[in-house]
């Protein structure tokens, strides 16, 4: 009883691993209610691509309708031979079988394997083989993006120490049809390399494919070139027909990428032989008589994880793990679709067999009769039973019912002992298939198998992890108030400061700016002293901005083992889990710090509105560089000046001096004093220290106002008078001494003053205005309108050259 009960145990183990690791027929989701994949960002850019199967039968023209025509339904080439068209819903034939396809199938016909060949729209196209993608998949070994764009481009970068680049292209084909062709056109000057980085000498044998019951086919190549290149992509169907798309690839000499190809140091492993080459990649994949056949390293090669991922792009390197092997009846040279089906179908694939979830069934008492249909139920997914129940005369259909009838009445399967050895090669992401190459053959030597020891396997899951950041950045703004002349400081200027956009969104974190409105200051700072006008035009604002991004990763599955304890799988995917949760938790908090140093580039500075709005006193707005209107950046963390100038008020002053009987002008020179008014003293000051001003005889014998401060750079403003906030734009001009042989112009001639000074004269009191601001003054004896009076006597004070204080 012992051992017929491990006898089943061994069996039932070995049988339900062949039924979950078939990846023939795995659909991802029925066509009536998936929408058609969209391509992915990457895509877009990169460009995926798929290839030809190497099958070589004909199909009929009206079975698969030439390119370009409108398109119904595919027959088989005669009734006697395939059933009636209506017999088989295209809808349903996708829905169950062909759900991995950019584009529902159209039609179909039973292929000799008894399986419906899907048939729709031909559809070529030509990308980048990407050498990674998103654990994510959109369901579909074919990239949409390709099929539906011609011209797609690429960049190659330099291969690592080498004038070259190893350029990966992909080439793919839907819906062909039977006996058409597809060839990739390389043109002359570059190289065709093989999967182990040689150049190959027969260059049709990759290529060139031609196919016969096939519905999708994917190729990746390694092209070597130096210089831009575009490759083309020609379909030809059985009626000469042909479609044609191109790619074009640049060498990207900026960048480099590693040797892509895999190592070919031999591996050691128990007695049995080993590969002469230890890692790889699935170069190619077509879709044959309903089911996915795989290519690794250019070989025919076999799936054997069930559900799991197998295509040429995003492909992770394989490593080299065991040999294992198969019965000679269970593998047939040549037959790749029987194979696919007899070895990872059938019950003595026992190095990757799979005792998790037992059915049911093997639970009930041994007096018990099931029959074998329920029992198929137990073992079998949904798509393996609608093939048994809908396509029992199948290749597929055939060895299903027959494994599970030798499981249930305990008969030894494929009991020959010659076979092959297998070699075993795992992913080196979870999610991928496992993969079997077809060894030597077995020798008369080979020991029988040993009986397997259970092995226990265990799932992980690890959920999607979130991280977020933030910043704050500070923007200060001072103000710099000057006069545009004088560039003396302005006090009492009304500003309006205020950031020109308030908030927004970067790499999908957001920002907002404190307050949100405008401030509004007003300078001031003027010092009762000699620095007066050195001091003042300030004012100050300040805001804060707050930057916050949260991102979340996707999650990760998968499976460890095997292990020859239940407790030690579980810890292993324990341990598997939280690499992948560390791992999640690194790339969001990567993409966080990624959008955190975006925003802090684009934010490094923002554009703030800085607008005078009362204009003090004296001046006017200046509409020049740093006029009472602008736009300023301000760097982040700073609080700088930033300078608005005011246009000030001017008067030009001129003096004719002439002879009061015969109005001629006098040619013998005056001497004249200019007095300013100051604010800090509270008295109008001679020339000299703040006082810059003086009067000049000039080359026509009259008399102007000449300004000798250091800002008067040009004529025009040596001749000008300016309106500062110190002198209030106030002027006295008194005749000190008279030319020779006139009187002085006394206050009272009967009690003259102090001659050589202004004690006692009469004077100009001049004042710059709104009104005669930018005009020319010129002034004679008739425009007296002041007394200097010979001493203090109270009243407005002036202190005249020498010292002397007077009203």
């Amino acid at each position: 009883m012992k051992e017929t009960h491990y006898k089943l145990k061994h069996r039932v183990t070995a049988l339900f691993a062949a039924a979950v690791m078939l990846c023939s027929m795995l659909p991802g989701a029925a066509f009536a209610e998936e929408p058609t994949p969209q391509p992915t960002e990457e895509t877009v850019q990169m460009e995926q691509q798929t290839e030809p199967s190497e099958t070589d039968n004909g199909q009929t023209d009206e079975s698969s309708p030439d390119p370009g025509e409108d398109v119904t339904e595919a027959t088989p080439e005669t009734a006697e031979e395939q059933p009636a068209e209506e017999e088989i819903s295209a809808a349903v034939v996708g829905a169950e079988l062909y759900t991995d396809l950019p584009d529902a199938p159209i039609g179909s016909y039973i292929g000799s394997e008894g399986l419906p060949v899907a048939t729709g729209e031909t559809k070529i196209g030509i990308c980048e083989w990407p050498e990674s993608q998103l654990e994510e998949t959109s369901g579909s070994y074919l990239t949409a993006a390709a099929l539906d764009n011609d011209g797609l481009t690429m960049a190659a970068p330099l291969l690592d120490g080498a004038d070259y680049a190893i350029v990966p292209i992909m080439a793919q084909v839907e819906y062909p049809a039977d006996g058409s062709s597809l060839d990739l056109i390389l043109p002359d000057g570059v190289t065709l390399l093989d999967y182990y980085g040689a150049p190959v000498e027969n260059t049709e044998s990759l290529l060139h494919n031609e196919y016969s019951e096939t519905s999708a086919a994917v190729l990746g190549v390694y092209v070597q070139a130096d210089a831009d290149f575009t490759a083309q992509l020609v379909y030809t169907a059985p009626d000469g027909s042909s479609l044609t798309k191109t790619l074009n690839v640049t060498i990207d000499r900026n960048a480099t990428a590693e040797y892509p190809f895999p190592d070919s140091e031999i591996a050691t492993f128990a007695e049995r032989p080993t590969p002469a080459v230890t890692s790889g990649k699935i170069t190619k994949v077509a879709k044959v008589n309903g089911t996915w056949l795989i290519w690794f390293n250019g070989e025919p090669a076999y799936c054997c994880t069930h559900g799991a991922n197998g295509q040429p792009a995003g492909c992770p390197t394989y490593t080299y793990v065991n040999t294992s092997t198969v019965g000679a009846d269970q593998c047939i040279p040549g037959d790749h679709y029987g194979n696919q089906i007899r070895i990872w179908g059938g019950l003595n694939q026992l190095a990757l067999s799979d005792a998790d979830d037992l059915p049911a069934v093997f639970s009930a008492d041994e007096g018990e009769e099931t029959s074998l249909l329920d029992f198929c139920e137990s073992i079998y997914d949904d798509v393996q039973m609608y093939i048994i129940e809908n396509f029992p005369e199948s290749t597929a259909a055939e060895i299903y019912l027959a494994s599970a009838d030798e499981l249930l009445n305990g008969v030894e399967t494929y009991a020959s002992a010659r076979g092959y050895y297998t070699y075993i090669y795992n992913p080196g992401r979870a999610g991928w298939q496992t993969v079997a190459l077809i060894g030597p053959e077995i020798g008369e030597e080979e020991p029988e198998p040993e009986p397997v020891v259970q092995e226990y396997y265990a799932s992980w899951e690890a959920p999607a992890q979130t991280a977020s950041g933030s910043f704050d950045f500070s923007y200060g703004v001072r103000t710099d108030k000057i006069q545009a002349g004088t560039l003396e400081k302005v006090d009492g200027a009304t500003i309006e400061i205020e950031p020109t956009t308030k908030s927004g969104s970067i790499e999908g974190g957001s920002w907002s700016i404190s307050p949100a409105g405008k401030q509004t200051v007003t300078t001031s700072g003027h010092t009762a002293d000699d620095n007066y006008q050195k001091n003042g035009g300030d004012a100050g604002a300040s805001w804060s901005l707050h930057y916050a991004v949260t991102k979340t990763s996707g999650t990760r599955n998968g499976q460890v083992g095997p292990f020859t304890t239940q407790e030690a799988a579980d810890a292993a995917a324990n341990s598997a889990r939280d690499a992948a949760i560390a791992e999640l938790q690194g790339e969001a908090q990567n993409a966080v710090n990624n959008a955190i140093a975006a925003a802090k580039a684009q934010l490094g500075s923002i554009q703030f509105r800085y607008e005078e709005i009362t204009v003090p006193y004296g001046f006017g707005k200046y509409w020049g560089t740093n006029g009472s209107s602008q736009t300023i950046s301000v760097p982040a963390n700073t609080n700088n000046d930033y300078v608005m100038k005011n246009d000030e008020w001017s008067l030009q002053v001129n003096l004719k001096k002439t002879d009061s009987e015969t109005g001629s002008q006098i040619a013998a020179d005056a001497q004249y004093e200019i007095y300013q008014w100051d604010v800090v003293t509270g008295k109008y000051q001679p020339t000299g220290g703040y006082n810059t001003y003086s009067v000049q005889r000039q080359g026509d014998g009259s008399y102007a106002v000449i300004n000798s401060a250091a800002y008067a750079t040009t004529d025009a403003m040596r001749h000008t008078l300016y309106y500062t906030q110190r002198n209030q734009g106030k002027f006295i001009l008194v005749e000190t001494k008279a030319p020779a042989g006139y009187f002085g112009d006394w206050t009272d001639i009967d009690h003259p003053g102090t001659a050589g000074t202004p004690l006692g004269k009469r004077a100009y009191y001049i004042e710059i205005t709104q009104d005669n601001d930018s005009s020319v003054l010129w002034l004679d004896n008739a425009d007296y309108n002041a007394d200097i009076l010979t001493a203090d006597k109270g009243g407005t004070k002036l202190v005249t050259g020498g010292g002397v204080e007077t009203t």
